[in-house]
């Protein structure tokens, strides 16, 4: 699975972005074990 994010999402208050690419690497760490 390949994530690319074109704008800067820290430039806003706006956490969801953050929140889903931290789930991703935990989802992604806890399969590959």
């Amino acid at each position: 699975t390949v994530l690319a994010n074109a704008f800067h999402p820290e430039l806003t208050g706006d956490l969801r972005w953050h929140r889903f690419f931290v789930q991703i690497v935990n989802d992604y760490k806890s399969c590959s074990g």
